[in-house]
C-alpha cells in the first residue's frame, strides 16, 4: 500500500494533492461535511489530473472533472462547490430514504 493506488490508478487526493484536499475541505465543511462522508481520490491522465469525488451512501454519487496539467487549479474553487452542493443533495436524500416508514 505504499503507493497509496488502488487498481484503476487513482491515489488518495488527500496524499497526492493535499493543498486542493485542503481547499475541499474547507469548502464542505461550510455545509458540516466531514471528510468521512466523501472519498476523494485522483490520477493523472494524459490530459491532466483526474479528480473524482464519491459521496452518499455506499458513495454511489460521483463528480468528476479533468484538470489540465498547465492549469493553476483556478476552477478547483468552482469544482468544490458543485461537489458540496451534490453532497447536500445526496446526504438529504438519504437521510430521507432511512427516515421514511
Amino acid at each position: 500500500m505504499g503507493s497509496q493506488r488502488n487498481g484503476d490508478g487513482y491515489r488518495l487526493l488527500r496524499i497526492a494533492r493535499p493543498e486542493l484536499y485542503g481547499r475541499l475541505m474547507e469548502e464542505l465543511a461550510e455545509a458540516n461535511i466531514h471528510s468521512y462522508d466523501i472519498r476523494a481520490d485522483c490520477r493523472d491522465t494524459e490530459d491532466g489530473t483526474e479528480i473524482r469525488v464519491s459521496c452518499g451512501e455506499g458513495f454511489r454519487e460521483e463528480a468528476v472533472r479533468v484538470f489540465p496539467q498547465d492549469e493553476a487549479f483556478g476552477a478547483f474553487g468552482e469544482f468544490s462547490r458543485e461537489v458540496r452542493e451534490l453532497c447536500k443533495k445526496t446526504m438529504m436524500e438519504d437521510y430521507l430514504r432511512m427516515i421514511k416508514p
